[in-house]
């Protein structure tokens, strides 16, 4: 059940606590938005790294809540497992990357580009 609240599907029930579900859906949305805006400029973290830290979910719920609610967080501080920017996002990750003295390693192309040593990602 846990998991199907995770990966944003709803169930119904009736009864007390007919709104768990919501409730619980809203608090890992803050939950992984706070993480995401805890993220120091030039650091980054990936999004099973945040999953880890809330011992709750796993990349794809919380790449799914920062392509949902993300705009207002530093959203090209969250990356995928690979080291590359989220997905359609490149260039414009790659500005902030730049403007923030992100270290990067590789190709500057779309989804060549990683995070560099000590940015916060295991390599």
């Amino acid at each position: 059940m846990l998991q199907r609240y995770l990966l944003g599907w709803t169930f119904k029930h009736r009864g007390p606590g007919a709104n768990y579900a919501y409730d619980m859906r809203e608090q890992y949305v803050e939950a992984v938005l706070a993480v995401a805006q805890l993220i120091p400029a030039a650091r980054i973290l990936s999004y099973g790294d945040i999953a880890a830290l809330l011992e709750s979910g796993g990349p794809r719920q919380v790449g799914a809540v920062m392509s949902a609610h993300g705009s207002a967080v530093p959203w090209w501080r969250v990356i995928r497992a690979s080291g590359c920017a989220p997905v359609c996002h490149e260039g414009r990750a790659l500005a902030h990357y730049r403007e923030e003295s992100t270290a990067l390693r590789g190709h500057l192309r779309p989804c060549t580009f990683n995070a560099g040593p000590g940015t916060g990602v295991a390599g």
